[in-house]
């Protein structure tokens, strides 16, 4: 009796399923604090000082190109309700090998977004205490994050969509007077003469960067934990604190969050860093989003009746696969131009190559 009372309790102290305890509004901001980044804030100065204002149809194009890609991902999961992300309908259309790619690789792309993050909010800091370390900042804030996680979900952003936004700034601001490694929003007060506006909004990108992070460290922890759940991670990862944290995913990928912190001390100049991460993660995303088009592209072939069915058709189906993965390859030759974001191109085989030793070893044991 006692020993059956004490795994009782054990159970009632470390539950084994995620407890769905966020409302609808905190579901909002993280999608929105995932979705804006900090590519708006901080990034979109070095674009500016370099595209002008065609940028904004830079946006607006990848935008019309992203669009699809949800519409296949959409029509997708909607064909099997048995489907709970891309990585199921990837590793159902085109193998298991595909699952695993895709669920790790997404993984990683929120960590290496978490690192611009931080390495962003290192830079924000900077107007306010410009004679502290920002490798230091970066440290505190992954223990900051970390804390946070481990408590509650504390989630506080601010919304600003991206075209709108940047079509005010070159309003006001020249756009070869932007400054490449600064925030164009903290800038354009800046010149105007309001320093204590430019804090007000550094406030705001601070906390939008801050969010950013925060979903995606939320976000990274649960991944580990449905990838232990598949099979496919270490099951220690599926470990859930008793209050129903993966606590073991949360710790890890604030641990590679780290890597952000080496880089800004090894490399000082944090416009340098951010621009070679974002593009690391740009990269990933867009080997995500081929592989969703791909398993859309199977779907087709494999179950034309299912596809005849749909209520949620992918707009011009098989054609725009096409286009947006041909716009994929030509970003790939774009990102060669430049000297960081070629340095950043070079790097990124290095993680596919550790997800196939991965995948090679866990077929062997299996």
């Amino acid at each position: 009796m006692v020993d059956q009372s004490k795994e009782a309790l054990a159970t009632a102290e470390q539950p084994d399923k995620l407890q769905r305890n966020l409302h609808n509004r905190h579901i909002q901001l993280i999608a929105i604090g995932g979705a804006i980044g900090t590519g708006l804030f901080m990034g979109s100065g070095k674009t500016i000082s370099l595209a002008g204002p065609s940028i904004i149809f830079v946006y607006m194009i990848i935008g019309f190109m992203l669009f699809f890609v949800m519409r296949a991902m959409g029509e997708l999961l909607l064909s099997n309700l048995e489907y709970k992300s891309f990585s199921d309908f990837a590793a159902d259309l085109l193998g298991p090998w595909a699952g695993y790619f895709t669920g790790w690789t997404y993984w990683f792309c929120w960590v290496v977004t978490g690192i611009a993050d931080v390495v962003a909010i290192s830079a924000y800091f900077q107007l306010w205490f410009p004679d502290f370390s920002i490798w230091m900042s970066a440290l505190l804030c992954v223990f900051v994050f970390l804390a946070l996680n481990i408590a509650t979900v504390k989630l506080f952003g601010e919304m600003e969509f991206y075209v709108l936004a940047l079509m005010v700034i070159m309003a006001v601001t020249p756009w070869n007077q932007v400054l490449a490694n600064r925030s164009p929003f903290v800038e354009m007060f800046v010149l105007i003469g309001l320093p204590a506006a430019a804090s007000i909004v550094n406030f705001v990108v601070l906390t939008s960067a801050a969010s950013s992070a925060n979903s995606g460290i939320f976000s990274t922890s649960r991944m580990l934990f449905g990838l232990a759940e598949q099979g496919v991670a270490h099951k220690a990862f599926g470990r859930l604190s008793a209050r129903a944290v993966p606590t073991t995913g949360l710790f890890f990928s604030c641990l590679c969050l780290l890597a952000g912190v080496a880089l800004i001390y090894l490399i000082p100049d944090v416009m340098t860093v951010f621009t070679m991460v974002t593009t690391v993660s740009a990269i990933l995303f867009m080997f995500v989003w081929t592989i969703i088009l791909c398993s859309y592209l199977a779907y087709r072939k494999q179950h034309p009746q299912r596809h005849a069915e749909s209520k949620f058709k992918m707009p011009l189906g098989k054609f725009m696969c096409w286009v947006c993965m041909a716009f994929f390859a030509f970003v790939l030759v774009l990102l060669t131009l430049q000297e960081d974001t070629r340095q950043a191109l070079m790097v990124t085989p290095l993680w596919f190559v550790m997800l196939t030793m991965g995948w090679l070893l866990r077929r062997r044991k299996a």
